[in-house]
């Protein structure tokens, strides 16, 4: 009977250690990937506005504080509208607001234009993500001011 009993506990010893083993190393795999970066998921950028405008693409650059958007327009007022003109009015960041955009993009439609605004230094490092909200003015033809608010994301570069 005592035999059988050390077969037993032999064989669930000889169990546990080769799980034990394999387990062990499973877990070294994973830590040394997650070292390595192979499960960093990148973030990607992204920028929605509503018509008339259309953001292209949203950039924030680590070393000058500073976020540039892409922005073209379909069917806006050319020529210079009566106050608020065709332009980015305002600009947060992870809740943090940017200085005025003086940005005129009374030609957007023909070209995409680039506002830009800069915050505060060392608000943002490369690789962190950011979030926020653009507002823009703008004046159809033979139309009244009216603004748009929109939203972007990504991450630091």
């Amino acid at each position: 009977m005592r035999r059988v009993m050390r077969v037993k506990a032999q064989a669930a010893t000889e169990f546990l250690m080769t799980y034990g083993w394999t387990v062990l190393i499973i877990m070294i795999v994973v830590g040394l990937l997650f070292a390595l970066g192979v499960f960093d998921i990148k973030t990607p950028n992204t920028c929605y506005t509503p018509e008339p405008y259309k953001c292209l693409d949203v950039k924030y650059i680590s070393l000058s504080n500073t976020l540039t958007f892409l922005i073209s327009a379909s069917g806006i007022d050319a020529a210079p509208a009566v106050p608020p003109k065709n332009r980015v009015t305002a600009v947060s960041v992870n809740g943090v607001n940017c200085p005025p955009v003086i940005s005129d993009l009374t030609q957007a439609e023909d070209v995409a234009q680039q506002p830009t605004c800069t915050l505060a230094v060392g608000t943002l490092t490369k690789g962190n993500k950011f979030e926020g909200t653009i507002t823009l003015a703008y004046q159809k033809y033979g139309g009244n001011p009216h603004t748009v608010s929109g939203t972007f994301s990504g991450a630091a570069e």
